[in-house]
């Protein structure tokens, strides 16, 4: 009668099993990673686009239909 020799070591499905549940969960790590940096990257470029908006307001007032005490500038051409 043959008996399997015993050994402390899992047999080699269980490493492979063992194996593909640690890469999946890896995954998900990763694509939870990106994810949020995905959305962090959406917040950032909305936020940027509103300080360039009050930029363009600040810095160009003509543009945002804001009144000024400025004198008007008399135009180039004089009759």
């Amino acid at each position: 009668m043959k008996l399997a020799p015993t050994t402390n070591q899992p047999c080699r499905h269980q490493r492979g099993f063992f194996l593909i549940i640690v890469l999946l969960a890896v995954t998900a790590i990763m694509l939870i990673y990106l994810t949020a940096n995905a959305r962090r990257l959406a917040v950032l470029k909305q936020d940027l686009r509103l300080v360039e908006q009050k930029q363009i307001q600040r810095f160009n007032p003509a543009a945002s239909g804001v009144t000024t005490n400025r004198a008007p500038v008399p135009s180039a051409s004089a009759p």
